[in-house]
């Protein structure tokens, strides 16, 4: 375990987590601290401008991250700039990842369980997120053997909140955030997912609340199935996109799917859909 101490840390470059190492701070949950970011605080000053750029953290195989806000200095809300995915896995034949008590307060990319590689990236534990991402929350692309979901939060008020130089403050600014959000942004995207688990999410202000999307590029089935429970997602566009899904499909309970767009249906199913969500 390498412990990080409470304070803000400035990064220009890169980091690999090497297998079995666990990287942990100090952290609070904003929503017992009125928003506000403190604890280990890791300031990304690296690959602004570049999408496809190499993410900020590489987890190799067994490895997590706990207790860490994760923080764009640079980035502005009247005039947001691309960056890499803030945390993405690697090593496809052994894997085992944990991300759990993290703020992603404004990161452009959250986390990549293969978006950008398309591989299998199996038995992971994702708990306890928090954040503004301003393009792409979570995506899960390739998963055959359990990955668990829960207990993520999204808004636009955690960056808004979040005490940190830079942060929305004017309501010019605010108003900016909130139309990208719903025109940009997706907070989660699952393509390929055996028996996935979605629970206890709140998603708030996103274009694309949750997307249940094809992976045609995969052997066997392409879709995803599973379980989505105690997901809450109001305040934006199309709350819950669903392109296809696996049998035995989907089921959905005490879930909330509300679209503050009057031109967006809060649930739309594409004629791609062939199984069941019920």
């Amino acid at each position: 375990m390498v412990f990080v101490p409470g304070g803000t840390y400035r990064f220009d470059g890169a980091l690999v987590l090497k297998s079995g190492v666990t990287l942990r701070g100090e952290w609070v949950n904003p929503d017992t601290n009125g928003g506000t970011v403190v604890g280990s605080i890791l300031a990304i000053y690296g690959g602004r401008g570049e999408a496809k750029g190499a993410p900020f953290i590489t987890m190799e195989k067994v490895t997590c991250l706990r207790g860490l806000s994760f923080w764009y200095p640079e980035q502005l809300p009247s005039s947001i700039v691309p960056y890499p995915w803030a945390v993405d896995v690697t090593h496809t034949s052994s894997c085992g990842y944990t991300l759990r008590d993290i703020t992603f307060v404004n990161v452009y990319k959250g986390l990549s369980n293969g978006a950008e590689d398309g591989l299998c990236y199996n038995v992971a534990y994702y708990d306890n997120l928090f954040g503004t991402p301003l393009k792409q929350g979570v995506w899960i692309e390739y998963v055959l053997d359990i990955t668990r979901l829960q207990r993520i939060f999204f808004s636009p008020a955690y960056w808004e909140n979040s005490g940190l130089a830079g942060a929305p403050g004017t309501l010019a600014e605010k108003e900016s955030l909130r139309r990208h959000l719903l025109n940009e942004a997706t907070a989660i995207t699952v393509r390929r997912m055996d028996w996935c688990p979605l629970y206890r999410m709140r998603l708030d202000g996103y274009g694309i609340g949750v997307h249940l999307a094809n992976k045609n590029d995969a052997p066997g089935a392409p879709n995803a199935n599973g379980e989505i429970y105690d997901v809450h997602v109001t305040n934006g566009g199309t709350a819950l996109l669903i392109d296809g899904g696996q049998a035995p499909g989907w089921l959905i309970s005490r879930s909330t799917f509300e679209s503050a767009a009057p031109d967006r249906p809060a649930v739309v199913c594409r004629p791609t859909l062939e199984n069941i969500i019920q």
